[in-house]
């Protein structure tokens, strides 16, 4: 079956040849099922015996071969490959196959591609645009660099498809074919990121933008729970692409409201790109962005790509160690919501390090709840209180510590 499998994907792929494992249970080895076919091919279906009710013959037997037409109507069932014997009807009669007269399988088969006509064809478009040796009238990629989406045009749904691209992971993330991979890879590095979405925007725009090489300031500090992430350079970029390890949804961006900033949480990474549709730079050749709840983040969380306008990488330089923003003061900042039911979220900054507690208490100065009580570095901190366990009423909240003293007071309203 090999040497007829081998022969007919020269002679004409649309002919298939799948195999069905009916009888697993009897005494052949692994290595005698797996040799069967050519690499790659038939694929082997173990099934639990009702193909027997669909392709068994007139004689209520098994047949070694079933032959199915492009409509997926059974037309043969074989006894041998090369001897055509039981040509019987699927009806369960004697009556001979309609157009075929005898002869071996492979007849039978060329009948079977003859019958199927055009729809069985091998291409005979002689058109090939992107000139990978495959007519246009049957290639399923044009090979056609920024035309993601193949409809032989540049325009914004490119630059849609591959930011998308790079927020589900990049190259091999499996939601996008090979062929969509492949053409939103504008430099074919075998990557697909920023410095592709900006390529493709001037493709679009008939950009000729002047080269700039150069270098980007990146610096990162922590504010609080938050990270804060400033880009700062002596020459234009207008794309910027982050990859952050852990799952961080809520991103805000500083002063370019003209910049887009999308970002997508997967697979317990966040992909981030920030761009121009018309390549604008960003303003004052500066970026900030704020991740909510990244002060846990590391330098080696982080990586980042930062684009020219003419889509060329620009050297991130001074990435060094994670700052730390230190607050000038000791203090309750906010208690939000109030009134609230029944939590509410406690904010305050510390100037130094030190232990402190953070309490709560009723109106007659009783200490009715601790919310923490710990050493902390200094910093922003927020603590949720969750007073589902208390009446309705006024609360004071109050923070302290060896040396101050803060409060505030809330009102829970169930």
């Amino acid at each position: 079956m090999d040497a007829h499998e081998a022969y007919w994907a020269e002679q004409n792929p649309a002919v298939v040849f799948i195999m069905g494992l009916q009888d697993l249970n009897q005494p052949y080895s692994c290595e005698q099922w797996g040799n069967q076919g050519v690499s790659g091919a038939p694929v082997i279906v173990e099934h639990d015996g009702d193909l027997f009710n669909l392709f068994h013959d007139s004689w209520n037997a098994f047949p070694t071969y079933v032959l199915i037409d492009h409509n997926m109507q059974v037309r043969a069932k074989t006894w041998t490959y090369d001897s055509n014997s039981n040509s019987n009807s699927c009806d369960g009669t004697n009556a001979t196959m309609p157009g075929f007269s005898g002869g071996d399988t492979d007849d039978f088969l060329q009948y079977l591609v003859d019958d199927c006509g055009s729809l069985c064809e091998p291409c005979q478009d002689t058109n090939d645009s992107d000139g990978d040796g495959i007519g246009d009238e049957c290639d399923d990629c044009h090979n056609l660099l920024g035309d993601v989406n193949d409809d032989m045009n540049h325009d914004i749904l490119d630059i849609v498809t591959t930011v998308n691209i790079i927020l589900a992971g990049g190259v091999g993330s499996g939601e996008f074919t090979e062929c969509e991979e492949a053409d939103a890879d504008m430099d074919s590095n075998g990557a697909v990121n920023i410095l592709d979405v900006i390529q493709i925007i001037n493709l679009i725009l008939n950009n000729r933008a002047i080269h700039e090489s150069g270098s980007v300031e990146v610096g990162i500090a922590k504010e609080g729970l938050d990270l804060y992430l400033h880009i700062d350079s002596q020459v234009n970029f207008s794309g910027l692409q982050l990859q952050i390890n852990g799952e961080y949804p809520n991103l805000s961006m500083d002063d370019n409201d003209h910049i887009n900033l999308v970002s997508r949480v997967k697979n317990g990474q966040t992909h981030v790109i920030a761009y121009s549709a018309d390549n604008e730079p960003f303003k004052n050749n500066f970026a900030g962005i704020n991740i909510t709840g990244g002060g846990v983040i590391e330098r080696s969380d982080l990586n980042i790509i930062v684009s020219s306008p003419t889509g060329e990488a620009l050297t991130a330089v001074n990435m060094g160690s994670i700052s730390q923003t230190i607050p000038n003061q000791f203090g309750l900042t906010s208690v939000y919501p109030n009134p609230f039911n029944p939590t509410t979220s406690i904010s305050f900054t510390l100037s130094a390090d030190e232990k402190i507690k953070l309490s709560v208490f009723d109106v007659r100065g009783n200490e009715v709840d601790i919310v923490f009580s710990d050493n902390l570095n200094a910093g922003e901190y927020t603590f949720t209180w969750d007073a589902s366990d208390f009446a309705s009423g006024v609360y004071y909240i109050q923070l302290n510590s060896a040396s101050h003293s803060s409060m505030m007071k809330a009102l829970l309203m169930k």
